[in-house]
């Protein structure tokens, strides 16, 4: 368990929920500072990268295989550019999205709601920027000794955190905002946050085996447990050599 990473990750998200919480934050602010937030989050995952790629020159990194890569001598991509052009494109997006909820609640009614407070904006992105870069020097220092495999899960924990996030701020916002509902939806919302940023911090449950349980409901679905006329538990361990095998790939020097 890494103790700086998680103290590290509860100091990010003690900013937004104290500025909501306790400095009068609106949503517009909050939602501006958690859109920075992420941004700059792939930023130093990028700068990770490119560090490491530096001091650790493996396969990974100039020829990137993904999972969804079968073939074993398929030239992938740097994975820079496989994760950098679509990180940043996809908070893009969000940015676009959230100016359009913007628009949407100050149509009805709710602008203030939504109205910018640039200081407070500053405070908080500069105080998450301070406590990421604490978090980005302290992994520099043991950079040499990580593996490809910690910089490819960092950077396949930063997708899936993003996309379920995104999506639950923009759907919950526009959904509180119309109702009159936000503060009930900030609260939660900044609770599960914070518990699915630490889980990232945690070891991952990741069995050689299928639990049974699965495999016997799997089993019983056609076309999906059987979809390889074998059992689910084997297609499992099927799987799990193919990913062995790529990962052991990216390693290579």
């Amino acid at each position: 368990m890494n103790l700086a990473r998680i103290l590290t990750t509860l100091g990010i998200n003690a900013v937004p929920a104290l500025g909501w919480f306790w400095g009068d934050w609106n949503s517009g602010t909050t939602l501006a500072v958690y859109w920075v937030e992420t941004v700059l989050a792939s930023l130093l995952i990028a700068l990770r990268i490119v560090a490491h790629r530096r001091v650790v020159p493996v396969r990974g990194h100039s020829c990137y295989q993904t999972r969804q890569d079968s073939k074993p001598n398929r030239v992938g991509i740097p994975f820079l550019e496989h994760f950098l052009p679509v990180s940043l494109m996809f908070s893009a997006a969000h940015g676009v999205f959230l100016a359009v909820i913007g628009l949407l609640l100050t149509a009805n009614g709710r602008g203030a709601e939504m109205r910018l407070s640039f200081p407070d904006i500053a405070i908080g992105c500069g105080i998450i920027l301070a406590i990421q870069m604490a978090d980005f020097l302290i992994d520099l220092i043991r950079l040499k000794s990580r593996p490809f495999r910690w910089i490819e899960a960092m950077a396949e924990q930063n997708f899936g955190r993003s996309l379920v996030l995104h999506l639950t701020i923009m759907i919950g916002m526009l959904a509180g905002g119309l109702s009159g509902g936000a503060r009930g939806f900030f609260l939660v919302f900044v609770t599960l946050k914070t518990m699915n940023d630490l889980s990232t911090t945690l070891p991952q449950y990741d069995p050689e085996e299928a639990p049974r349980w699965l495999c016997r409901l799997l089993d019983k679905v056609p076309n999906l447990g059987n979809s390889r006329s074998q059992p689910f538990g084997d297609y499992w361990k099927e799987g799990k050599v193919g990913e062995r095998a790529r990962r052991a790939r990216n390693e290579q020097e």
